[in-house]
C-alpha cells in the first residue's frame, strides 16, 4: 500500500472514530429528570427567539426580505402564520405564538 493510500485510509478511519465518538456525546448516564431538565432548557431558549424561528422556519420557503418587507397587526400576522402552517410550516403552539408576537412587534 503506498503512502497516499495509507493516509487516505487513516483519514477515513479517524473520521469514523470521530463520528462515533461525537454521536455518543448526547448519551449520558444522568437521571432522566436531569436530562429532561436540560432538554427543556434548550427548548425554551429556541422557542423564545422569534427571529430564529423566522429564519429557520419561514426563510426555508421565503427569502428573509420577502418576510421583513411585510407589515401587519397582531391579527394580520396571526392569519399569515396560520395560513403558512396550513401549507406545511412546522411550528408547535408555543413557537407559533412566539413567532406571531415577534412579527407583530418587529414588523407592525
Amino acid at each position: 500500500m503506498n503512502t497516499l493510500n495509507r493516509r487516505l485510509l487513516f483519514i477515513i478511519l479517524a473520521s469514523l472514530v470521530l463520528a462515533i465518538t461525537l454521536s455518543s456525546c448526547g448519551t449520558t448516564s444522568e437521571t432522566p429528570s436531569v436530562a429532561s431538565s436540560d432538554a427543556a432548557t434548550e427548548q425554551v431558549v429556541t422557542v423564545l427567539d422569534g427571529k430564529t424561528l423566522m429564519q429557520e422556519r419561514c426563510a426555508s420557503c421565503h427569502t428573509t426580505g420577502r418576510i421583513t418587507s411585510k407589515s401587519g397587526s397582531l391579527e394580520e400576522w396571526t392569519t399569515t402564520v396560520d395560513r403558512m402552517i396550513g401549507k406545511g410550516a412546522q411550528l408547535d403552539a408555543v413557537e407559533r405564538e412566539t413567532l406571531i408576537q415577534y412579527l407583530a412587534q418587529t414588523y407592525p
